[in-house]
């Protein structure tokens, strides 16, 4: 799963990058387009989408130790019921 991140945040990376090279002289000129701030906006933007997709992850995993714990815990007090979540339970995942 930590691969798969850091493709993704070394795709966007390479994105970004190039996107700014191929801007036209005019826009370095810019005193809000400087290398400070244009390196400043590699190291930040994609940070941030880095915390976004961890998150992400974080708020799946959780879920998936809920379902389990929730199967694990009916199957302690009434293994009927812990049956029918543990069947149910690829349902609800779709």
């Amino acid at each position: 799963m930590f691969h798969l991140n850091f493709n993704m945040i070394k795709a966007l990376r390479l994105k970004l990058y190039g996107n700014m090279v191929r801007q036209p002289a005019q826009f370095f000129d810019k005193e809000q387009n400087s290398s400070g701030n244009l390196v400043g906006i590699l190291a930040d933007e994609i940070r941030q989408i880095n915390g976004a997709s961890f998150e992400l992850y974080a708020f799946f995993v959780q879920g998936i130790i809920g379902m389990i714990a929730g199967i694990v815990l009916s199957m302690a007090y009434f293994w009927q019921i812990g049956l029918i979540a543990a069947g149910s339970a690829p349902i609800i995942g779709l």
